[in-house]
């Protein structure tokens, strides 16, 4: 088994070792746009339940930003094909920002789902940007290998922002207790 892994192994490999410069730094941006998911996704929960939300409310949040994340998928696509691939998914990264921003500062019901559905509006619009972007900045060659390792950096870079969130409350309380000591 692991002789027959060898071959597509070793032709991932020098697909990514042709990855061009603009490839990698798009990889790159996958990767902190996903730990950066990871940790928001992890903090925010407890956030919401330290400022007394239960459970209910949190999946109504999930699922508001979900439909409206579906419904934005269309019109996200007309925007891609108005404006262009990179305006379509620097747009989309900035109205994710602004909603997750409205979510860390809000603590009213309406303003957190009004918060999820303009970040999901945005994601939705980065989403929809980013296959061709993939495809621009590839050639037909390593395309498919590019795509396979922009979706696995995704996934796990979404793991490592995780378990990183799951320690980092530990790791900032004893920093503060030190500081605090100084």
């Amino acid at each position: 088994m692991i002789a027959r892994l060898r071959a597509p192994l070793s032709e991932y490999r020098e697909a990514v070792g042709r990855f061009s410069p603009a490839a990698r730094r798009l990889l790159a941006i996958l990767a902190a746009l996903g730990i950066g998911y990871g940790v928001f996704s992890t903090l925010f929960t407890l956030y919401l339940a330290a400022l007394g939300f239960d459970e209910r409310f949190v999946g109504e949040l999930v699922a508001v930003g979900t439909v409206t994340g579906a419904l934005a998928s269309v019109p996200a696509g007309a925007a891609f094909d108005r404006y262009g691939a990179r305006a379509a998914f620097l747009g989309g990264l900035a109205l994710t920002g602004l909603g997750i921003a409205i979510e860390c500062l809000a603590v009213d019901r309406f303003a957190l789902l009004a918060g999820a559905a303009i970040a999901a509006v945005g994601v939705a619009g980065a989403m929809v940007a980013q296959p061709p972007l993939l495809t621009a900045v590839s050639s037909e060659r390593e395309r498919t290998h590019l795509y396979g390792v922009a979706a696995a950096i995704g996934v796990s870079a979404s793991v490592v922002g995780n378990l990183y969130a799951g320690v980092l409350p530990e790791l900032l309380e004893r920093w503060i207790a030190e500081t605090a000591l100084r």
